[in-house]
């Protein structure tokens, strides 16, 4: 939901963040070090637009969470704070392990939540959904749910889902008659 100026501090506390967390003055410090500038946190953010025209602006989403409208990147951690993105005891930042998602946080349009939703699709299921492409191209298309999970060391529930992303990506066709499944491996050129 952020742009690059707006996620850069989160990212930053994610990152560079140590097990302990990381101050305030340890993040100026990391923008100093990385050629922002001297005190990058007091910096004005540029306006504009937001990042996507049909997603919420910054002070729309700052008002959702009732929090002020950041003018700087210091000001943008009581937004983070929120939106549960990170955690503040006092002194130090961290991230949070397990955020939730912008949609469970903050009212956003359907198209934005299709677009999140296909993003955190892509990033939690791709890897592992070539993994099985690849039993599929060497270990034989004939499989199971049951077999595909232990080939891979997933759960099965794991495996359904990655099966349904690989389908609706078109990676695999997928026959399924009972417990057993027939894996097609799509050429790329078939591929949606």
């Amino acid at each position: 939901m952020l742009g690059f100026q707006e996620i850069e501090v989160a990212n930053v506390i994610e990152w560079f963040g140590k097990p302990d967390g990381v101050s305030a003055d340890e993040i100026d410090a990391w923008g100093a070090d990385h050629h922002r500038g001297p005190d990058w946190l007091d910096q004005p953010l540029r306006q504009g637009p937001p990042s996507r025209p049909d997603w919420p602006s910054l002070a729309e989403l700052a008002g959702q969470v009732d929090v002020p409208e950041a003018t700087t990147r210091r000001e943008l951690l009581p937004l983070y704070l929120a939106l549960h993105m990170i955690s503040f005891d006092g002194l130090r930042y961290r991230a949070v392990e397990h955020p939730p998602s912008a949609e469970d946080v903050v009212q956003l349009p359907a198209q934005a939540v299709t677009f999140l939703k296909s993003s955190r699709a892509v990033k939690q299921y791709t890897g592992y959904a070539a993994d099985i492409v690849s039993v599929a191209l060497w270990g034989g298309t004939e499989q199971t749910v049951a077999s595909l999970a232990e080939r891979t060391c997933a759960s099965e529930d794991e495996v359904r889902a990655t099966l349904e992303y690989a389908e609706s990506r078109g990676l695999l066709q997928i026959d399924r008659t009972g417990d057993n499944l027939s894996l097609t491996v799509r050429s790329r050129r078939h591929a949606r």
